[in-house]
Parts: C-alpha cells; structure tokens; sequence
C-alpha cells in the first residue's frame, strides 16, 4: 500500500523540465527503497524455505529433490530480476546519465 501512495506522490512533479525519469527525485528514491525492502523480506522467507525443503528432501526420492531444488533456483532468480531490476537500473542511469534539461 506504502508503494501505491509513494507512487501517486509522483505525479506532484510529474512533467517538470529536471526529471529524466520517474524514479528521479525522493518519490524515486522512496520506490527504489521499498522495492529493496521487498526484496529482503524475500529472501528471509525464501532462506527459511530453502533451509526447511532441504531438511525434507532427505524423504524424498532424488529426482523430487532435484525438482524441488530446480523449481526454488527459478523462483529466487525471477524474484532477484523482478525486485532488484528497476533499482539497478535506477542506480546506473544516475550514475552514467548526464543530468538532463529540456
């Protein structure tokens, strides 16, 4: 919900000659934050998961936990490009871009 209304508050200066890009600014920086937040609440979870489906797997046959461990690999490398993309993008574009002036 905290997204939503940050993302709403970018409308306040949306359109302005200085920004270059939506996440420009503190609105931006507040987004970049919380997507990294999501991100490491992710991965607590994700840890505890992995570290619980390991514990099991010992019950499993080896190619239920060759496909437990191929479906939790896929899903923690979607979450890391879908979480961290538009941060890392965010970050690179600040850095490497020439501040910009219409």
């Amino acid at each position: 919900m905290l997204q939503v209304v940050i993302g709403c508050l970018i409308f306040a200066d949306h359109e302005e000659r200085h920004k270059f890009h939506d996440y420009q600014g503190p609105q931006g920086f507040a987004l970049c934050l919380i997507r990294v937040l999501f991100f490491l609440m992710f991965a607590y979870g994700f840890l505890g998961t992995t570290k619980e489906v390991n514990e099991r797997s010992e019950e499993l046959s080896k190619v239920d936990a060759l496909n437990q461990y191929n479906f939790l690999l896929m899903l923690g490398l979607a979450a890391v490009s879908y979480l961290l993309a538009i941060p890392a993008a965010v970050i690179f574009a600040e850095w490497t871009l020439m501040d910009f002036e219409q």
